[in-house]
């Protein structure tokens, strides 16, 4: 036995050290997409929190870079190459504890094939990377209190990591607050089989503790929040309906999603492993109902909404975690003939899959003839080339004219990175607050206080956004002054256009 835990334990950290390798080339490769960009923006200027996110992921930035020191891509996508190194391992001490190491290290390898975990989570710096750590580090602590071989004193102790887990979480992204929630329905389902487990549970004064961890480790994101008139947290509130009239189309694009995103073999397999528990009997009983209850009110939850509201995949997806680990718990279960024909098809199908996303951002493989409209991949490429030869060609634009202007918060993000970052330029956001995000704070803290009497606007192809009917009220004059050509595998893949604007 002691032997197979070392086998695995070594295997686990040739998986975390391949896929970090891995992740490290796509990170120094690939250009920051449209919210990587904006989160470098608000790493750049710390605060207690922000209008759109709390603020954990941005100082994790900063720490990784040394404040800015360090300011290129794969250093900033630091903080969730590192998370989802660390998830991995927390996925692997899951699965052993709630079955065998085998299940571990099947639950980590499966993680790898997961598109959320691999690319989303963990190659770009989006909360998720960070959020993956702390969700799984409070689920962990929630199934060493809830397991009953643990003594009073380990599984007291797992309660109050379990708040303060989930607080660290919450200011990283607010949706973990659901996991107290699931551990409320859980303590309810087992009071139906042991009456007294319920007193048991709230006579503890540890969960009053724990709770309070949580209040605390959050107070920065509410001492914002009450400073701002609670703009963060009105701003996530209007993007979700709880009723109003239902949109197919939403909830089917969020079905899809998670079908997608938690990649297609782990979505089917999970459903798989759910519904052969009953005949197998491959997990505990305890165990299996725990994982649901921590599981699913995240991904139905979502569902629910997105029969109103349009809603991101990425927002349920922590819950297919423990899905995995259920999923790996299955697989462990099949003899080694059928593992071994299950394994090496989804790694080797998911890997071709990953190389082939690369080639299609950074070569331009099978979207190469497509309009540039219509081509999501140039958010992440063509950037460094923009702002290279924007500050080649400015020696022939007006020479007073330094200021550039932005009507929204993702393009102007990458304007900042990719050309103001390294030339004389400045960039100035104008719009809603909806429409400008964190911008509205960065313009005073920059000094713009109305619109300058020139300046430049830059459009690239792929956005409809005009300046002339943007602009036509403030400025007496807007033209095209250049025209920058970006190039992938050889080829034109769109063209940004530079607009010079005089009151």
């Amino acid at each position: 036995m002691k032997e197979s835990k070392s086998k695995y334990d070594n295997w686990l950290w040739n998986i975390i050290g391949i896929s970090f390798i891995i992740r490290l080339v796509f990170a120094y490769a690939v250009e920051f997409g449209n919210d990587e960009v904006y989160y470098w923006l608000l790493s750049s200027y710390p605060a207690l929190s922000y209008f759109d996110h709390p603020p954990m992921l941005f100082a994790f930035i900063n720490i990784f870079t040394f404040g800015h020191s360090i300011d290129a891509e794969w250093a900033i996508r630091l903080p969730s190459l590192i998370a989802v190194s660390i998830s991995t391992w927390l996925l692997y001490d899951i699965g052993k504890t709630l079955k065998s190491a085998r299940t571990g290290f099947i639950a980590a390898l499966l993680a790898q094939c997961s598109f959320y975990i691999f690319i989303i989570g963990g190659f770009f710096v989006i909360p998720d990377g960070v959020l993956s750590v702390f969700w799984l580090a409070a689920l962990r602590s929630a199934i060493h209190f809830f397991d009953s071989n643990s003594s009073n004193k380990y599984s007291n102790t797992h309660l109050l990591l379990f708040g303060l887990f989930i607080g660290l979480g919450a200011i990283t992204k607010y949706h973990i607050l659901i996991l107290w929630a699931s551990f409320g329905f859980y303590v309810l389902y087992k009071t139906l089989n042991q009456r007294s487990y319920f007193k048991n549970v709230v006579t503890n004064y540890r969960v009053y503790i724990s709770i309070l961890l949580t209040i605390l480790a959050f107070t920065p994101v509410f001492l914002w929040n009450f400073n701002n008139d609670f703009a963060s947290l009105k701003f996530h509130e209007s993007r979700l309906s709880f009723f109003g009239e239902i949109k197919p189309l939403y909830i089917m694009r969020e079905f899809l999603g998670q079908f997608v995103y938690n990649n297609f073999f782990i979505y089917v397999l999970a459903i798989i492993s759910i519904f052969s528990w009953k005949k197998r009997k491959f997990i505990s009983k305890e165990y299996y109902s725990l994982i649901l209850w921590f599981s699913l009110p995240l991904i139905l939850i979502f569902l629910f909404f997105s029969l109103f509201s349009s809603t991101l995949p990425h927002w349920s997806a922590p819950g297919y975690y423990l899905l995995i680990v259920l999923a790996a718990a299955y697989l462990d279960e099949l003899n080694k003939t059928r593992f071994a024909k299950i394994i090496p098809i989804a790694v080797s199908t998911t890997s071709l899959l990953y190389i082939i996303a690369f080639g299609v951002i950074q070569k331009g493989y099978i979207v190469n003839n497509s309009p540039a409209e219509d081509d999501v991949t140039l958010d992440m490429f063509g950037w460094t080339q923009m702002g290279d030869k924007i500050i080649e060609n400015s020696v022939d634009y007006p020479s007073s004219t330094k200021t550039i202007i932005a009507n929204k918060w993702y393009n102007a993000a990458h304007i900042d990175y990719y050309l103001c970052r390294n030339s004389e330029f400045e960039l100035m956001c104008v719009g809603t607050i909806t429409d400008i995000h964190e911008y509205d704070r960065i313009n005073r803290e920059r000094g713009f206080n109305e619109l300058p009497k020139e300046a430049l606007f830059i459009k690239p192809q792929r956005e409809g956004r005009n300046p002339v009917e943007l602009y036509k009220k403030d400025f007496s004059s807007i033209q095209c002054i250049d025209t920058i050509p970006v190039y992938r595998g050889g080829k034109l893949a769109q063209e940004f256009y530079v607009y010079y604007m005089k009151r």
